[in-house]
């Protein structure tokens, strides 16, 4: 075998277990970092959400216990003017109300439900224990009275804090609810703006509000059954209509000291976001292989001519030199090697 043809061989070979190996290595390479792409992207656009829901319901909150703590020494129409500022900030509070320790509501917004007994409220209860947050719920009875005609009933979240007496006894509890309606607007807002799918979860693993539509068994999907289990975490499924998604479970909504809802939040993708990653990585990385084969391929070439060929013509000299052939070797300066053999064969030459 020649000196060429060895180096040909060489790179050959070699050039052919590279392509080999990127042709096995490559496609997992580039699934991996397909998916871990949008494995981050959906969790921090999940954890952001879940932060932005429970910033914004930590405002009502942080005005409802500054109401609470000063609500004691008020005068009824005074209250009344608070509350009525509770509800009309932002459009997200639909009734702002305070009922005393044996539940009958005293004071409320627009004089709504003012001499009914709402002991047996959860939000009742839990305020006079401390802070409450309570998930959503229907409430036909308020509907009525806010002159709603929906065929669909008001829903509603509860936020509640005690009301302490001068004595520091229990005097009452003001209650607040948000207009469910505002959640699953937001979440339809961020899903669009993001291009992914929102589902605020209860602790059950029931949908309390959504982006868009609801599976119809979201218990049979693996991102609701991880919610029961009150864990996070990212996962995978095949949604119903929507195929394969990548979902980010975030298991708490809270921020500042707002009450716990109870809230988990998941936020889903397309997997096929993380195939359109894939195939770009696979493309650039292809280009690559291909510009850098092409650059071995030239490097070779270059390698062959600059300092085999002159070699090689120093070989065939000597060879002919051998045989007893009047020849004179040309100088060869390509290489250190090269011009040594030229200088060593016409010295040998000139004997």
């Amino acid at each position: 075998m020649t000196l060429r043809n060895a180096v040909f061989s060489c790179f050959g070979a070699g050039l052919v277990l590279l392509i080999l190996a990127v042709a096995i290595v490559l496609p997992g390479f580039a699934e991996d970092i397909g998916t871990r792409t949008l494995s981050r992207m959906t969790a921090v656009q999940t954890r952001t959400t879940a932060s932005d829901v429970a910033r914004t319901l930590e405002s009502d909150w942080s005005e409802l216990r500054y109401l609470a703590e000063r609500a004691a020494g008020m005068e009824p129409e005074r209250l009344r003017t608070f509350l009525d500022g509770l509800v009309s900030d932002g459009g997200r509070v639909a009734w702002a109300g305070y009922a005393g320790v044996d539940g009958t509501v005293e004071v409320a917004s627009g004089g709504l439900l003012e001499g009914r007994d709402v002991s047996a409220r959860p939000w009742f209860a839990g305020g006079l224990r401390g802070g409450f947050a309570g998930d959503v719920h229907e409430a036909v009875l308020l509907r009525e009275l806010l002159g709603r005609e929906e065929a669909e009933p008001l829903r509603f979240l509860d936020l509640a804090a005690p009301v302490q007496g001068a004595d520091r006894a229990g005097a009452g509890v003001i209650g607040l609810h948000v207009d469910a309606t505002w959640l699953e607007r937001y979440l339809a807002e961020s899903a669009a703006a993001r291009g992914m799918a929102f589902y605020m979860v209860s602790a059950d693993g029931a949908v309390a509000a959504a982006s868009g539509a609801v599976p119809d068994e979201p218990l049979l999907l693996e991102p609701f059954r991880l919610t029961t289990t009150g864990g996070g975490g990212i996962v995978r499924d095949v949604f119903p209509g929507r195929g394969e998604q990548l979902c980010a479970v975030v298991p708490q909504v809270l921020y500042g000291d707002l009450p716990s809802f109870g809230w988990r939040l998941v936020g889903c993708a397309d997997y096929a976001a993380a195939a359109a990653e894939r195939d770009a990585v696979l493309r650039h990385v292809a280009a690559l292989g291909l510009a850098g084969a092409a650059f071995f391929a030239l490097a070779a070439l270059a390698f062959v001519r600059v300092f085999l060929v002159p070699v090689m013509r120093l070989v065939d000299s000597a060879e002919r030199i051998s045989h007893g052939e009047e020849l004179y070797p040309a100088p060869s300066h390509t290489s250190h090697e090269a011009s040594v053999l030229a200088s060593a064969l016409a010295r040998l030459r000139a004997v």
